[in-house]
């Protein structure tokens, strides 16, 4: 189901990019640690850290944002998509998997698993397994909380202290723990930044795909580790997750080409439109730049 909505979205990148966004038809979301602000998720213990989230980062800001062009929009080289509302596709989680523990946990629980119930994601329940992560959503009200804009404040790690409790080698968070992914310093609000979040944990480096019984085992085996044993609770190896684009979101983008796009980069941004997308809108940037 596309989640069309009322406010429409905007992305500054390469040209070479689009392409590869509309053949595979998937949204990148990069690793909080290997974004270009060193200070993003400002807080870490061991239970939480900047690797349990993966960013795609967007602007609610219509008007063409020169600074948003040199960044991310390759020097005004580069494109602006856009879509009218959320271009993910969604769909309810219901999993509810578990097994009895071995006994030297026993003696304190009974089962370990993962139990997910009805709830509105922008993924399904086989992508939940990842290859070297899990996917859990941080909210019961993914539709409406998966996207929210960045908080721009003098002191991120203050900030973020009102959303997490530490006591007794327990971190306690409050509301969606994606809040921890948008603080960012007032340095940055020229960006204007809405992002949508995603929160993952360490999983097996299996193909789910491949053999999901052995994928299964391989997660209980990680969970009892981690929660009832002597196990390390790691963060996700993965440096990114592609997310599937709803097909129907297509239907509403428009692709700004930027004003120094070179003849062969317009060529094929064209010939990817015409080829993905064929309703989408294209145009050239109002921005002049020498």
């Amino acid at each position: 189901m596309f989640d069309g909505g009322s406010v429409r979205i905007y992305h500054y990148t390469k040209a070479a990019t689009l392409p590869l966004i509309l053949r595979n038809k998937k949204i990148r979301f990069t690793r909080a640690d290997c974004l270009d602000d060193t200070r993003e998720v400002p807080f870490t213990n061991a239970h939480i850290d900047p690797k349990n989230f993966f960013i795609s980062s967007w602007t609610l800001q219509g008007r063409e944002q020169s600074g948003q062009w040199h960044r991310y929009g390759d020097q005004s080289a580069g494109v602006r998509i856009s879509f009218q509302g959320s271009p993910f596709r969604w769909s309810n989680l219901n999993i509810d998997i578990s097994r009895p523990v071995s006994p030297a946990a026993s003696l304190t629980h009974k089962t370990v698993g993962l139990r997910i119930d009805n709830v509105e994601a922008p993924y399904r329940s086989e992508e939940v397994f990842g290859e070297g992560y899990l996917l859990l959503p941080d909210t019961a009200d993914l539709r409406r909380e998966f996207g929210d804009r960045v908080t721009y404040v003098n002191d991120p790690i203050r900030e973020a202290g009102k959303f997490f409790e530490i006591a007794d080698a327990t971190t306690t968070t409050y509301g969606r723990g994606s809040n921890l992914a948008r603080i960012k310093g007032n340095a940055w609000a020229d960006q204007e930044e809405y992002r949508y979040v995603l929160f993952a944990k360490n999983g097996p480096q299996l193909r789910y795909s491949a053999s999901s019984s052995g994928y299964i085992d391989a997660m209980l085996d990680m969970l009892e580790a981690e929660y009832f044993g002597d196990g390390v609770r790691l963060s996700p190896k993965p440096t990114f997750i592609d997310l599937p684009l709803d097909e129907m979101a297509l239907g509403s983008l428009i692709v700004t080409m930027g004003a120094k796009i070179s003849d062969e980069n317009r060529e094929l941004v064209l010939n990817a439109l015409r080829q993905f997308a064929p309703t989408a809108i294209s145009e050239l940037s109002t921005l002049t730049v020498r």
